[in-house]
């Protein structure tokens, strides 16, 4: 609809801010040129590297398929088939939501990626949990990298052999001022509800904002596809440097 009002392709491309920054929502293809050490068109690269969006019959939402989870470049046991979207009860698969503050997992696959975690940290002192979190860490015991603390990558698998990374900053959240928790929830207790239940046909996989955050993701909806930039802090900049004097 907005396309068709701004008379532009059915593109679209969302950079959500971290830390009080300026964000942005660009329609129409491009170019979106971000000030850093190498300026790049980030548009022109996302469309090369794009991937298919597969469309929820049951509720008309877009969905992508991640084929596996890896923590620390371990693969996270995770039943066959348990990430797969079912076309037929609408049920699994993995969506995005600007809505849901944190990213979310079915339980069992919840489960297993928490205990992979843990594992790959067993040397990085906790603290008590802080709610709405289950698993936290001391703040000071890691160390300061360019793309968050120190920490296990979690890398979600996804088409044609590409990974979607979750750093440090990307997977963990620091709470106040010793304590970086786990940024992620199971369905079943969302937002740190005991008891909760998962609701029926829910996705498999939730990907919250704070996972998004800084991750330039552009959307192509007239070839199905998305393309998702990785943390920007990658390449030295954010959200908030944008260039909308380059291109048009």
């Amino acid at each position: 609809m907005v396309a068709s009002k701004l008379k532009v392709a059915k593109q679209f491309a969302l950079c959500l801010p971290g830390g009080g920054q300026t964000g942005a929502a660009i329609f129409g293809g491009g170019p979106f040129v971000l000030q850093s050490s190498r300026p790049v068109d980030l548009a022109q690269e996302l469309r090369q590297g794009s991937l298919p969006l597969l469309k929820n019959p049951k509720n008309g939402a877009y969905y992508f398929r991640v084929h596996g989870i890896a923590v620390n470049q371990q693969l996270v046991p995770i039943a066959p088939g348990a990430l797969d979207l079912n076309t037929r009860t609408g049920s699994g698969g993995v969506a995005f939501s600007t809505v849901t503050p944190f990213t979310s997992l079915r339980a069992d696959i919840f489960g297993a990626v928490i205990s992979a975690f843990d594992k790959a940290t067993s040397g990085i002192p906790r603290r008590e949990a802080t709610y709405p979190f289950m698993m936290c860490y001391e703040a000071s015991a890691f160390g300061s990298t360019l793309v968050g603390p120190g920490v296990a990558n979690i890398d979600l698998m996804l088409d044609n052999g590409k990974n979607w990374t979750l750093p440090g900053a990307s997977s963990l959240v620091q709470v106040d001022e010793h304590t970086l928790c786990f940024a992620f929830h199971s369905m079943n207790s969302e937002v740190g509800i005991p008891n909760s239940k998962a609701i029926p046909e829910s996705p498999a996989i939730i990907i919250g904002a704070y996972q998004m955050e800084n991750n330039l993701v552009q959307f192509d909806l007239e070839k199905s596809t998305f393309g998702v930039s990785g943390l920007l802090f990658g390449r030295r900049t954010t959200c908030g440097n944008f260039n909308f004097n380059t291109g048009s």
